[in-house]
Order: C-alpha cells, then sequence, then structure tokens
C-alpha cells in the first residue's frame, strides 16, 4: 500500500473531523514558511467546509490544499517519508581511520 505524505494525512484529518490541528502538529511538518501559509490556508478552508455540513466540499478542499502545499515544498520534501530519520550506517573502523593518517 503506497504511504501518504503527512500534509494528506493532516488535511484528511481536518476534513473528517472538522478539527483544525495543534500548532504543534504544523510546526513538526517542518515546512517552509510559503507552504506553512498555504497549509494554514487550507486547513481553515476546509475545517469552515467540514463545519458547515459540506463533508464532500470539506473532503475536496482537503484534496486540493494537499495538491497546493506539495507543490510549494521543494523536490525532497515531496517524499511522504521525508520526515523520516536518516539511517547512518557504521562509520569506518580504528583500522581504516589509521591507514588515512598520513605518517
Amino acid at each position: 500500500m503506497a504511504r501518504t505524505h503527512p500534509v494528506e494525512d493532516l488535511l484528511s484529518a481536518v476534513a473528517y473531523t472538522g478539527q483544525e490541528p495543534r500548532h504543534a502538529e504544523v510546526v513538526a511538518l517542518d515546512l517552509p514558511s510559503d507552504a506553512r501559509h498555504l497549509l494554514t490556508q487550507a486547513v481553515a478552508q476546509t475545517a469552515a467546509l467540514r463545519a458547515d455540513g459540506e463533508r464532500l466540499a470539506a473532503r475536496r478542499a482537503a484534496e486540493e490544499g494537499t495538491a497546493w502545499v506539495l507543490g510549494a515544498l521543494p523536490e525532497p520534501m515531496r517524499d511522504p517519508g521525508y520526515l523520516d530519520p536518516v539511517e547512518v550506517g557504521p562509520g569506518p573502523g580504528p583500522a581504516e581511520l589509521a591507514g588515512r593518517v598520513s605518517r
């Protein structure tokens, strides 16, 4: 199953519940300011539609908002796993480090 982007997850939750996310949830996405601004607008629009009982319109607004935000992100941040920790393999061992020292 394909993984969804955290922005899509957040906006889908807003469309489903009508609840705006906590500030910490938005900050945790670590978005550039222009993308964060678009996300804030999309959240407000989606939540307002959901509050008016417009479920389908709220879902569409969430989908459109996701597209706007993802379109404003640099390419590496469009990957759904951009927040995952980077795996770093073990570094060189003592023998390899010693071999690098000029004598």
